[in-house]
């Protein structure tokens, strides 16, 4: 199968939504549950994205011969093109996760207040 834009972003959306446990954040321990949850998350689509960029330049900087080149110039980036896009969609999932981990974080410090 072809791994196309469409099913790299919708595989790293179906791994951080199976990767979320449902929470019910009225309570001081699942709110900071929750946000021990979403850091991890943060932790584990940054890792992915360091990843996908290391392979992506790994391609860049490969001094095989390939005939594409020279002959479709456009057509022989794809495989860099596409680690450097799911690098990009794992850094804004981590970006999310962070601000969902504060968030939370922030709750459970209100929480921890009012009590």
């Amino acid at each position: 199968m072809k791994k196309t834009l469409w099913t790299v972003g919708t595989a790293v959306f179906a791994t951080m939504l199976l990767s979320a446990e449902p929470v019910d954040v009225k309570k001081l321990d699942q709110s900071a549950k929750a946000a021990t949850s979403h850091s991890e998350r943060a932790g584990f689509f940054k890792a992915k994205a360091m990843q996908h960029e290391a392979e992506a330049e790994r391609l860049t900087n490969s001094r095989n011969y390939n005939p594409m080149a020279a002959k479709w110039p456009a057509v022989a980036n794809g495989p860099v093109e596409f680690h450097k896009q799911a690098a990009i969609q794992a850094r804004r999932a981590a970006a999310e996760a962070q601000r969902m981990a504060a968030t939370h974080s922030v709750k459970a410090a209100q929480t921890q207040v009012s009590e």
